[in-house]
């Protein structure tokens, strides 16, 4: 395997969890081999908890949630892709290891699922923070009484996601010619 399509499928991965669960990129920075083959199947979906990210101290583990088929293509990335950049006994635990056979940053994975989307003609101005916002925009306007388990779940406080949520409200009043009462 050559490098370009060991970033290509690596890459593919990062982007697809990113969509699927919103999570700040030093989750899947931190994400290792061995919390990859802990996951647990709970309700048909498998359930990989994170311990080492950004509020671990105050949520506990990070949660990334695959479906069975994201999780059957990250195996095999496992099983006989990563394999191809792991030198000997230097390996890192990260689950997702660049070209060098080094654990990815957070501004890494960003750039991963930039070149995804870039490639996919959407330009360069994704991010994960991004995707974040927009997750729980859309769930603060769909489903208002699953807000304090969404925030659960990315691990972040309501207070955050209700500021970003009232952002958005604002914006959309603006565009639409409503006057905002705050």
């Amino acid at each position: 395997m050559v490098q370009s399509e060991y970033v290509n499928v690596r890459d593919f991965l990062l982007t697809e969890i990113a969509f699927a669960n919103a999570n700040r990129s030093g989750v899947l920075a931190n994400m290792t081999v061995k919390e990859f083959r802990e996951a647990r199947e709970i309700d048909g979906q498998y359930v990989v908890s994170v311990a080492e990210h950004k509020t671990a101290v105050t949520y506990g583990a990070a949660k990334v949630v695959l479906s069975p088929t994201l999780h059957q293509y990250i195996y095999m990335y496992c099983k006989y892709i990563r394999l191809q950049v792991v030198s000997g006994q230097n390996s890192s635990d990260e689950l997702f290891l660049s070209w060098l056979n080094a654990g990815l940053t957070s501004g890494q994975i960003t750039k991963s699922v930039q070149r995804v989307w870039s490639k996919a003609g959407l330009g360069e101005n994704i991010t994960l923070n991004i995707v974040r916002k927009t997750a729980v925009s859309s769930v603060h306007q769909a489903h208002s009484k699953l807000t304090a388990s969404l925030a659960d779940l990315m691990c972040h406080r309501q207070s955050t996601a209700q500021k970003c949520y009232r952002l958005v409200e604002r914006e959309h009043k603006f565009r639409c010619g409503i006057k905002d009462t705050d």
